[in-house]
């Protein structure tokens, strides 16, 4: 898993900011499930999250515009917070994985973790799509 694949978070911004970083959260947490490691994936993460980082700033100076509030329905809601819990949950994974405590496990289990860790960001991804779907529902 890319080290850099914790700082593609999204759920602590602002509602602003989040329908800029949001998208590119996703891409990046679909191509780390996808690729393989490797010199050619990091340097393509590190450059996803430059773009990120600028597209995040040029939101900033954004002028502001009132926020449309919408009200999912319970169903819906639960999803959303199934998505902010798993994110969460996947980062902290993610923060071990990339830590000296896991270096002292054996390989087996740290394979079985990284793999954990995909899925986990699978399933976040299409938690994500489906959220950004119920706006259009």
């Amino acid at each position: 898993m890319s080290t850099t694949i914790k700082y593609f978070a999204y759920a602590h911004l602002p509602a602003a900011l989040q329908v800029v970083s949001k998208p590119i959260g996703d891409l990046a947490h679909q191509l780390e499930a996808q690729l393989p490691e490797g010199a050619e994936k990091s340097a393509g993460m590190r450059k996803l999250l430059e773009a990120k980082d600028c597209f995040v700033r040029a939101a900033l100076d954004a002028p502001k515009q009132e926020p449309q509030a919408v009200q999912l329905p319970p169903h819906q809601q639960r999803v959303v917070v199934e998505a902010s819990d798993l994110d969460e949950r996947l980062q902290k994974l993610s923060a071990f994985i990339d830590g000296d405590a896991f270096k002292a496990i054996d390989s087996d289990e740290q394979a079985r973790l990284v793999t954990q860790a995909g899925a986990m960001a699978s399933y976040l991804a299409v938690l994500q799509e489906r959220i950004s779907n119920f706006v259009k529902e």
